[in-house]
């Protein structure tokens, strides 16, 4: 049997209390996110248009251009996900911070809802509330490994958003990229290269030579 995927966390060191700051923004930003997704399903806008919608209504705050590089990945966008690399280490971003809290959890995301989507029969959603839906009637042993925010609940809504994408990668490709993702850790951390190239190459490992989204 395939292991479960872990939670891979721990390493934070210095960038602990960045990551729960931007933890919180970034919670705010979903929630503003999942309200504008209602909003244009209920008005009957079509589901190509909901994205560029959103991306239009959200102003593009710090944690908000952090989320729109998690989408990217999760779309497999690599050249949206490479320029909004530029354009945050442009902002003074650190490359630690952005593979802590941007690039690491959205693999490790696609991941796990790759992983209970094969486990459990669940359906790829078409939009995020009927994947969360789906995870409050599973079992709690299928759910106690997800990874849980501040308040101890399930970060539902981001499964829910990586559910829609993880169909774009193979199972290997995920766990390949979370390996990636601890190589690079280590690179910059104990490492003189430079922080743009190893972050481009990390992207371009994750996503792939074949880059073009699925439907």
């Amino acid at each position: 049997m395939r292991p479960r995927p872990e939670l891979i966390i721990g390493g934070g060191g210095g960038h602990r209390q960045q990551i729960d700051a931007l933890d919180d923004e970034q919670s705010a930003l979903l929630a503003k996110h999942a309200i504008l997704l209602h909003s244009i399903e209920a008005d009957g806008h079509p589901l190509s248009r909901r994205t560029d919608e959103v991306r239009d209504l959200v102003p593009l705050s710090r944690a908000g251009v952090i989320f729109e590089l998690g989408n990217a990945l999760a779309s497999r966008d690599l050249k949206r996900a490479l320029a909004l690399v530029r354009r945050l280490l442009d902002q003074g971003e650190s490359a630690i911070g952005l593979l802590l809290v941007a690039v690491l959890p959205t693999v490790r995301s696609l991941l796990l809802a790759k992983d209970l989507m094969e486990r459990h029969g669940l359906s790829r959603p078409s939009v995020p509330y009927t994947f969360i839906s789906a995870l409050n009637r599973l079992p709690a042993g299928a759910t106690e490994h997800l990874p849980r925010k501040k308040d101890g609940s399930v970060n539902a809504y981001a499964l829910g958003i990586a559910a829609q994408h993880a169909h774009r990668f193979k199972t290997e490709q995920l766990v390949a990229g979370l390996e990636a993702c601890l190589e690079a850790n280590l690179q910059l951390v104990s490492t003189q290269l430079d922080h743009e190239l190893i972050l481009t190459e990390l992207i371009v490992k994750i996503l792939g030579s074949n880059n073009a989204a699925a439907a």
